[in-house]
C-alpha cells in the first residue's frame, strides 16, 4: 500500500510540513457544502448516500469524520478516500495547493528529483496539450468529419465525447509533429511519450493517424496515454495504444476512473467493462459506474486502485471472453485486493456497447443484477465440457473443481457449491465432500490420511475459594473503551501530554480497535503520527465522536482506570485456565498442581487491584 514512512523520516517531515500549511476546510469545501456547526463544519458526506448530514471537519485539528459511515482522517486521507488515488498522489496535489510541490518530489525522488520530476511534468503537459489539438481536429476541421460520422453511427452523444475529451489523429504522416514539435528537446518528450515513432534510420512519423483518438488520464483526470481507434477497414490494428511511458503504466492505469470515481463511490461499485466504446456507451445511459483497462488483465494494481474506492467490483465479460485464463487470473486478483468480486456475461451476440444502444439501460441493469459470484462463475467454468456421462469424467471434472471449493471462505457458499456441482453431475454430494477434505487436509499439511484426535473431558475441580466477588468491576470493560478513547483524544488535542506517560502505559493497555498503534505513535511522535493516513482517520472518528469536555487534569485518573482494566483482563484470563485446568484430562494430582499456581497468580493480581483501590 502507497503510505507515509512513519517516525521522522524526510517525507514524514515535509508531510507534516504541507498538512500544516494546508486548510482543510478549504480543500473539503471543493467536493462537499459545508455550513458551520460550533467549533466545526457539517455537510452531507461523499462517501455515502445521505439525506441528513453527518460528515463533520474539524478545523482546530484538520481532521474529517463521518458519523453515517465511519470515514474519517485529515486532508490527505480525505483525497485518497475520495479520488481512489495513494498517499504520494494526495500528498503531491496538496502540495501543490501550498505552494511545496518542489519540495515534495526533492524528497520522494532523491538526488534524481530535479531531472526526473521535470520529465513527467512536462511529459504530462506536453500530452494535455496534444489531447486539446487532437480535440480541435475532431470537432473543427474538415477531414474531422470521418470522425465525427463514426461517432453519430455508433451512438456517441457530443456530450458525452467532449465529457471524454475524444480527438481525432489527422492521416498526414507528421501532423502532430508540426504542431508541437517545435524543439529538439520537445521531439524527445514526444518520443518519449510514444507520440511519434522515430525508426533506426532516424526517420520520424506520427504514430497515431487517420484515428479516433481515446485520451487516457490517471485518477487525477491529467492526460498520460492514448487509444486510438481505425476508422477505415483496411487500418491496423483496430486499436492502438500509446506505449507505455515515465507516466503511463497500463497495470496502474483504469480508462474513465477519474469520471467514474464520484458514481463508484455513491453507489459502492464499479463496473469493469472491456472496451472504450463501451466505458462510452455506460456513462451515456447513465451507469457512470464504469471503467475499462487499456489492453491488458485486470492486475493487483488495479485491485488496490478499486478498493480504495468501493467494495464490489462487478466485471462484465463479452460471452466469448468469458472463460479466458487471462480474464481468470484478472478475478483473482481483485479477489487478493479484498473485493466482493461478481462476473456478469454479456448475452451473445453482445457486447455493452451494442446492448445498451439495441435494449436500452433496463437489458443492462438486468445483466448487472443477475451477476454472479466469482466462485460460482469458475465452478461453471470448469465444468464447462465436463463428461458426466461416465465415472472417469465425473472423477475428472471434480478433481478440476477441487481446488476453486477448497477456496472459498464461506462454509455456506462451499456446500451451495457442492450441491450444485453434485446435481449437475449426478453424483451424491457426500462423495464430492469427502474428496474435497482430503484436498483440504493435503492443503494444509496433514497429508491424505490425517485425522483429528479428541481427548476426553475431565471431571471438574472445584475452586470457587479462590475466586472471590468482583461485582464492582462487572463494567470495567465499558469504562476501559471510555478511557481509552478520552486519554487518545487527550493526546491527539494536546501532544505535549504525550511524554508524560512514556513508562508508565504502552499501546498494549489498550483494547479498542487501533488504538494501540494510535497511543504508541501519539507517545512516541506528537502530532507528527498524524500524517499516517490510517491514523489520522481513527483520530478523527475519536476527536468527532466525544462529546465531553477536554480534561488535561484527569491524564492520572485515565492511567489508573487503564490499568485496573489491564489487571482485571489478566483476572479473567487466569479464570479461562482455571475453568480449562478443571475439564483437562490428566491425573488428578497433575490437575490440582496446576491449580494451585493458578490460584497463586489470581492471588497476586487481586491484591495489585486492591492496592489501587479499584476493590
Amino acid at each position: 500500500m502507497d503510505r507515509l514512512a512513519p517516525g521522522t523520516s524526510p517525507l514524514g517531515l515535509v508531510a507534516d510540513q504541507v498538512r500544516s500549511r494546508a486548510d482543510i476546510v478549504e480543500i473539503v469545501s471543493e467536493f462537499v457544502a459545508l455550513r458551520p456547526a460550533g467549533r466545526s463544519y457539517k455537510g452531507l458526506c461523499p462517501f455515502h448516500s445521505e439525506k441528513t448530514p453527518s460528515f463533520t471537519v474539524s478545523p482546530d485539528r484538520q481532521l474529517f469524520y463521518c458519523f453515517g459511515c465511519g470515514a474519517g482522517g485529515n486532508v490527505f486521507t480525505f483525497l485518497m478516500k475520495l479520488q481512489g488515488i495513494g498517499f504520494t498522489d494526495a500528498l503531491l496535489r496538496v502540495a501543490e495547493r501550498v505552494g511545496m510541490a518542489a519540495e515534495v518530489e526533492r524528497v520522494l525522488h532523491g538526488g534524481a528529483r530535479d531531472r526526473f520530476a521535470e520529465v513527467r511534468e512536462r511529459l504530462v503537459t506536453l500530452q494535455e496539450q496534444a489531447a486539446e489539438w487532437f480535440s480541435r481536429q475532431l470537432w473543427h476541421s474538415p477531414e474531422g468529419e470521418m470522425a465525427r460520422n463514426y461517432l453519430a453511427r455508433r451512438g456517441v452523444s457530443r456530450e458525452v465525447a467532449q465529457a471524454f475529451r475524444l480527438g481525432y489523429a489527422p492521416q498526414e504522416w507528421h501532423a502532430l509533429e508540426k504542431a508541437l514539435g517545435r524543439s529538439r528537446e520537445t521531439l524527445e518528450l514526444l518520443r518519449q511519450a510514444g507520440l511519434i515513432v522515430e525508426r533506426e534510420d532516424g526517420l520520424r512519423y506520427d504514430r497515431f493517424r487517420g484515428r479516433l483518438l481515446f485520451p487516457i488520464a490517471d485518477a487525477r483526470g491529467r492526460v498520460v496515454g492514448f487509444g486510438g481507434r481505425a476508422l477505415s477497414a483496411d487500418q491496423e490494428p483496430k486499436y492502438l495504444n500509446s506505449p507505455e511511458s515515465p507516466v503511463y503504466q497500463k497495470s496502474r492505469i483504469l480508462y474513465g476512473l477519474d469520471r467514474a470515481a464520484p458514481a463508484i463511490r455513491k453507489g459502492g461499485r464499479v463496473v469493469v467493462v472491456e472496451g472504450y466504446m463501451d466505458v462510452l456507451a455506460m456513462h451515456q445511459f447513465g451507469l457512470a459506474e464504469a471503467v475499462a483497462t487499456c489492453g491488458t488483465s485486470l492486475t493487483g494494481d488495479h485491485g488496490r486502485m478499486l478498493a480504495r474506492l468501493a467494495p464490489q467490483v462487478v466485471v462484465a465479460f463479452d460471452s466469448d471472453a468469458a472463460g479466458q485464463s487471462g480474464a481468470l487470473r484478472g478475478l483473482e486478483q481483485l479477489r487478493a485486493a479484498g473485493l466482493d468480486v461478481r462476473v456478469a456475461v454479456i448475452p451473445a451476440p453482445h457486447d455493452p456497447d451494442s446492448l445498451l444502444k439495441s435494449e436500452g439501460r433496463p437489458a443492462m441493469e438486468r445483466v448487472l443484477a443477475e451477476s454472479r459470484g466469482v466462485y460460482e462463475f469458475s465452478v461453471e467454468q470448469a465444468l464447462k465440457g465436463a463428461d458426466p456421462g461416465s465415472p472417469a469424467g465425473k472423477a475428472a471434472a471434480v478433481a478440476k473443481l477441487l481446488p476453486i471449493l477448497a477456496a472459498v471462505p464461506s462454509a455456506v457458499e462451499q456446500e451451495a457449491l457442492v450441491q450444485a456441482v453434485a446435481s449437475r453431475l449426478d453424483i451424491a454430494p457426500h462423495a464430492i465432500r469427502r474428496d474435497l477434505e482430503a484436498a483440504m487436509r493435503s492443503r494444509r499439511g496433514g497429508g491424505p490420511g490425517a485425522r483429528q484426535t479428541h481427548t476426553g473431558v475431565g471431571s471438574a475441580y472445584n475452586v470457587a475459594g479462590v475466586r472471590a466477588s468482583a461485582s464492582r468491576l462487572e463494567s470495567a470493560p465499558h469504562q476501559a473503551n471510555v478511557i481509552e478513547r478520552e486519554l487518545l483524544r487527550l493526546l491527539i488535542e494536546m501532544p505535549e501530554v504525550g511524554p508524560r506517560l512514556r513508562g508508565r502505559l504502552t499501546g498494549a493497555d489498550f483494547t479498542g480497535p487501533g488504538y494501540a498503534a494510535l497511543f504508541d505513535a501519539l507517545v512516541e511522535r506528537g502530532e507528527a503520527a498524524l500524517a499516517d493516513p490510517e491514523l489520522a482517520a481513527l483520530a478523527g472518528s475519536i476527536v468527532a465522536s466525544s462529546e465531553l469536555a477536554i480534561r488535561p487534569q484527569a491524564v492520572e485518573s485515565y492511567v489508573q482506570g487503564l490499568r485496573v482494566a489491564r489487571e482485571q483482563r489478566e483476572l479473567t484470563a487466569i479464570e479461562a485456565k482455571i475453568e480449562a485446568v478443571t475439564k483437562r484430562a490428566g491425573s488428578p494430582g497433575e490437575r490440582l498442581a496446576l491449580l494451585a499456581e493458578l490460584a497463586v497468580s489470581y492471588r497476586e493480581v487481586w491484591e495489585r487491584l486492591r492496592s489501587e483501590g479499584a476493590l
